[in-house]
């Protein structure tokens, strides 16, 4: 009697293809986070290299550099998320706008919409003036992130204030991002301290004094016998 042969997989030829699919997936998952962190690596160096560009422009220069958010590149524009693009020029009266006689040093056209560059300072930019340093008071920073990725990739640029002439640092930061590009985080809000609770001093224990020990009295050698009656 002839038997029908059936084919398909075994158990073994199974846990194969699912080791290989395993290691599969692993590898994009690695290769997209490596090529995330060098996205986001990449924006962070060309927006620092602009402003040092724009300092080191400003003291050389000995004049006011602005550097400001741009969309088309012609002149500076309000908000907070820089992904849009920036510009870098000679600013003359310093009132951060590209007018007749300012001269443009760098354009920065827009980097990607997966992007949000989020500046902490004010809208209308900042710039350097001839010793430079950066006309705000108080420290401001850039975080870089990847667009609708709440934790890592992300990157900051700290701008230092007037008091501290304007130096430029790096930071890395890979915990949660802010990706809202309606502007800086909001505020810290205050906690009150607890109120004081007074404590009541503790009653005072009185401690009694030691009990007096009555001391006998020395008799004299002379009062004995017959003699006791001269006592």
């Amino acid at each position: 009697m002839k038997q029908n042969k059936q084919d398909g997989f075994t158990l073994i030829e199974v846990v194969i293809v699912v080791a290989i699919l395993g290691i599969l997936s692993s590898a994009f998952v690695s290769m997209g986070s490596m090529t995330r962190d060098f996205r986001i690596e990449y924006a962070k160096e060309r927006l620092y290299n602009s402003i040092i560009l724009a300092r080191s422009e400003a003291i050389s220069r000995k004049e006011n550099i602005t550097v400001c958010r741009s969309i088309l590149g012609t002149n500076c524009d309000s908000g907070y998320n820089w992904v849009t693009g920036w510009i870098v020029f000679v600013d003359g009266d310093a009132n951060k706008n590209l007018d007749d006689g300012d001269k443009l040093i760098r354009v920065y056209n827009n980097m990607s919409s997966a992007f949000n560059v989020i500046w902490s300072g004010s809208e209308g930019g900042f710039f350097f003036n001839s010793r430079g340093q950066v006309d705000f008071d108080e420290n401001s920073t850039f975080s870089l992130c990847l667009d609708g990725i709440e934790n890592g990739a992300r990157r900051e640029i700290l701008v230092y204030s007037k008091a501290n002439r304007g130096r430029i640092g790096l930071s890395s930061d890979y915990g949660d991002c802010n990706n809202s590009a309606d502007g800086p985080d909001a505020p810290e809000v205050p906690v009150p301290d607890a109120p004081e609770v007074p404590v009541p001093d503790a009653p005072e224990v009185p401690v009694p004094g030691a009990p007096e020990v009555p001391v006998p009295e020395t008799p004299d050698p002379w009062c004995f016998g017959w003699w006791n009656l001269w006592c």
